[in-house]
This record gives structure tokens, sequence and C-alpha cells, in this order.
């Protein structure tokens, strides 16, 4: 990118220089647009001249000024253009804004902030649940990794509004902040929060007294991989069984039971049906572990229970249970 940046401005100052000497030769040789035009050129790039040439002193001086600026820039806007080709820049460049127009096609996708050891975990885990994401970081080694293994990346500071908004934050249904600090997790969340306050924010927090912090800023969900890394290493002394039971249903794809939450929107037709009347277990064979509703969580919710608009049901059940499931939930009334 340095090298695009720096072959772009030496066509700019390319252009200035042929812009002043066509408007040099008409004022000083009183030539026309394309006779000054003509001598500009073929004196900037070393062509010779025809039988148009300054007649004035004042005109031969200001050749003789063009001939040294111009032949120097046109040289080394040539070597720049070069240096691009040979580099791959070229290729590099048409690659990016290739990704740049996925980009801007993405929606309700999630915005990883941070490609450390946490975001590569949260890349990995998307990827398999194929969940649409991209990826922000500054460090230039890591986006080149992403961008070689085909994972949409922007190259810039997540606590800059402008790079947010162009990983396309307005319309984005999540974002996951693990940048290195506190601090910039903190901003980050802040930042993401003024542009679009319906966006799910989960955090990193590295230090047990940032996670108020976090949550003040705005933070949905804050996540301390220290504070649930001890508590998964006790619970595997502990109880080792449900710790790997729960861990493979979490974490592992080959397993054949799995964790799903669905949500109940108008018009399902087990709106306002009691969940031992509602056909989830006959008809699908899940059980529902527990219901959303709002702020509150119902755990292992009672037979009677009554499901309402909105709610969001948290179903453990195999691939295929848990299809027919989202099935069943989208069915409407007649």
């Amino acid at each position: 990118m340095e090298s695009l940046k720096k072959l772009a401005i030496a066509f700019q100052a390319l252009l200035v220089v042929i812009v002043i000497g066509i408007i040099g030769f008409m004022y000083l040789e009183k030539f026309n647009f394309l006779q000054a035009a003509w001598l500009t050129i073929t004196t900037i790039f070393t062509l010779g001249y025809g039988n148009i040439i300054p007649k004035t002193v004042a005109g031969l001086y200001f050749n003789i000024f063009l001939i040294i600026i111009g032949v120097g820039l046109a040289a080394y806007t040539l070597s720049e253009f070069v240096g691009v080709i040979v580099e791959g820049k070229l290729q590099d460049v048409l690659g990016r804004r290739e990704m740049y127009k996925k980009i801007i096609q993405l929606n309700d996708h999630v915005i990883i902030c941070g490609a450390g050891r946490i975001g590569e975990n949260v890349i990995e885990r998307l990827k398999k649940e194929k969940v649409p994401f991209l990826v922000i970081d500054k460090d230039e080694k890591i986006v080149q990794k992403l961008s070689d293994d085909g994972v949409l990346v922007i190259q810039g500071d997540a606590t800059e509004d402008s790079v947010l908004e162009q990983a396309g934050i307005r319309k984005a249904k999540g974002l996951i902040t693990a940048l290195a600090t506190d601090a910039d997790n903190v901003f980050v969340t802040l930042t993401a929060k003024g542009i679009n306050p319906d966006l799910l924010v989960v955090a990193r927090a590295i230090q047990k007294e940032s996670q108020g912090k976090l949550i003040r800023a705005g933070a949905d969900k804050v996540i301390s991989p220290t504070m649930i890394g001890g508590m998964r290493m006790a619970a595997a002394v502990i109880k080792p069984f449900i710790a790997e039971f729960i861990d493979t249903i979490l974490y592992e794809n080959e397993m054949p039971l799995a964790i799903e939450e669905i949500k109940v929107n108008f018009p399902s037709e087990i709106i306002g049906r009691e969940l031992k009347n509602s056909g989830i277990k006959e008809k699908t064979g899940c059980l529902i572990m527990a219901i959303k509703r709002g702020k509150e969580i119902l755990h292992n919710p009672n037979s009677n229970e009554i499901i309402l608009e909105g709610d969001l049901l948290i179903a453990i059940g195999s691939t295929e249970q848990l299809e027919k499931l989202e099935k069943l939930v989208l069915l409407t009334r007649i």
C-alpha cells in the first residue's frame, strides 16, 4: 500500500507539471492548446521535437526548466510503476478492492476487533458455524496472513469511528473486541455502541476490575479468558465427566449432540401454547433446557410454561432434531 501511495503522488505531481507546461507555453509562446500539449508531452517524455519549438527567450528558459523537472519526475513515476508491478503490489491492490466489495455487501455479520490468540479462536469458531464476519487488526503481517487465508479483514485501529464504519458496523449484528488492553476494549465498546446502540457487544476483560467498566461502557457480555480458564481447569478435576461432556457439546462438531438457541417470532403456531402441548418433544425430540424472556432466564422450565412471542428457546439435541425444531418454530397459524 505504501508503494501505491508513492505511485499515486508521483502521477499527481506529473499531471501538475504537464498542466503547468501547457499553460506556460500557451502564455509565453502564444501556442494553441494542442501545440502546447504536444510540446509539453514530447519534452517531458524525451520524444524529441517536430516543427514546434520555443521561439522566445522566456519560452526557452521555461523549456529548460520543464526538461529538468518534468523528465526527472517522469522517470521517477515510471520506476515506481514498474516497482508496483514487479513486487506484485498491483495484484494485491486489486485483491483488496475485491475484498472491500465483499465487505460492503455484508449484512448481519460479526466484527472481530483484534486477531491475537483470542481472536484466532473466535475466527475458527465462526468459520465452523459459517457465520459471516470480518476482522479489524492493526498488524500488517496478521492482516496479510488473514487475507491470504480468504478472511475478510481491514487493517486499521478499531477504536476509530471511520474504521468501524468501513467494517459496516451499522449493518452488523454483533461485535467482539479482543484487543490487547482493557482500555482499548472499553474505547471500542463506547465507540461501537455510540454508532449502533442495538449492536450486541462481547468484550474481553484482562483485569477483573475492568469488567464493571466494560459493562458501563455498554458491553452486553464481558468474558474473562483467565477466569473462565481457571474455572474449567477446576471443573476438570472436580467433575471431569461433566466438564468433558459440556466442552464436547460446545466445541466439537463431531459430537452427535449440540446446543442451539431459536427465537420464537410472530406468527409461530407454538406461541401461546404450554410447553407440554407445543409438540416440541414429540415432533422433534429436542429438550428445552431454558427459555430467555427479555432479561429473565427460565432454567429447566416447567411443562406448564406458556411460550410467548419473542422467547428464546435454548434447546439440546442432535443436528437433525434441532433442524426439526427450527421448522416447527417457523410454522405459522393457518
